[in-house]
């Protein structure tokens, strides 16, 4: 039962906001958009962005949006996506669920629009993730397995670990699934030691 009790815990500790206050005001140097950038100018930020969603979600709000403004000169519509995407977890992780929702809406209709699978895997996911939060299980449930089934067709190990992970996380939130919200973990715990991957939260 020792495994069951540490992924409980993993998940009991995502609910909480422990991060450093964020003056969301980066560095001068990191304002300056240079004027040669390209797509690698949109990845770089948005990987910023990413690097910074629960640490600094003010300052990832802002690498962010600076991504997606480079993005749409470009018209990099990947570059778009992953940007709304980004912003969408800095407001998740500030508990703004109504920001994080819409952001992350615009960002799968672009994917969908670019047959991005992964990314559209990925996004659904978050979405069912916002549901939870605001209890809404059963539409949380329906966007999770939406997720994973992309997921199971792209045969990507660390995404189907993390839609296992969501899944078991509502079942466990009823008595009536509460078993097979174990045998879900155990699948989680299985796929994450066989590719040694436990940071599972996108």
């Amino acid at each position: 039962m020792t495994r069951y009790y540490l992924i409980i815990i993993y998940l009991l500790f995502l609910s909480y906001d422990l991060y450093p206050q964020d003056s969301g005001v980066p560095k001068l140097k990191e304002q300056i958009i240079p004027k040669n950038a390209d797509t690698s100018t949109v990845n770089e930020w948005n990987d910023k962005a990413y690097r910074v969603r629960t640490s600094q979600p003010d300052s990832s709000i802002y690498y962010a949006e600076r991504a997606q403004e480079i993005a749409e000169k470009l018209n990099f519509e990947k570059g778009i996506g992953i940007a709304l995407k980004n912003q969408g977890l800095a407001f998740y992780n500030k508990t703004d669920y109504s920001n994080a929702l819409d952001l992350w809406q615009r960002a799968l209709t672009i994917f969908e629009e670019n047959n991005l699978k992964l990314n559209i895997s990925n996004v659904l996911n978050n979405i069912g993730s916002v549901y939870q939060m605001k209890g809404v299980d059963t539409k949380a449930i329906d966007y999770f397995f939406k997720s994973l089934k992309i997921a199971e067709e792209l045969g990507d190990k660390k995404q189907i670990a993390s839609c296992y992970i969501n899944v078991g996380a509502v079942y466990a939130n009823d008595r009536k699934t509460y078993p097979q919200s174990l045998e879900t973990f155990d699948q989680a715990i299985k796929l994450a030691e066989e590719i040694g991957e436990y940071g599972l939260i996108h």
